[in-house]
């Protein structure tokens, strides 16, 4: 079954699309960065349909992933490497 990452990502509460805009960027290039700087730093400023366009088709769907474990098809956060199950069971420190 195909994931459809931006339903997953559209999902997310609030706090999770802020954690893992901030956990994306180090890993996106700069016009990317710069997007999802102005998202963190004013969400009253909307963006303009060339940086939505980039948004809904290359950062949106970063925004969730599967989780680290290879036999897990959880989807996570970007950045919390496990799902909840997982981390009990393989990332716990």
């Amino acid at each position: 079954m195909e994931i459809d990452w931006n339903k997953a990502a559209k999902d997310l509460t609030d706090d999770d699309r802020i954690k893992a805009l901030n956990n994306l960027l180090d890993t996106v290039n700069d016009t990317q960065a710069g997007i999802i700087r102005q998202i963190l730093g004013d969400e009253e400023k909307l963006l303009s349909d060339k940086q939505q366009s980039i948004y809904d088709g290359k950062i949106e769907p970063a925004l969730v992933e599967y989780c680290g474990c290879l036999s897990c098809k959880t989807i996570v956060v970007t950045g919390n490497y496990y799902c909840p199950s997982c981390e009990i069971e393989y990332g716990g420190s």
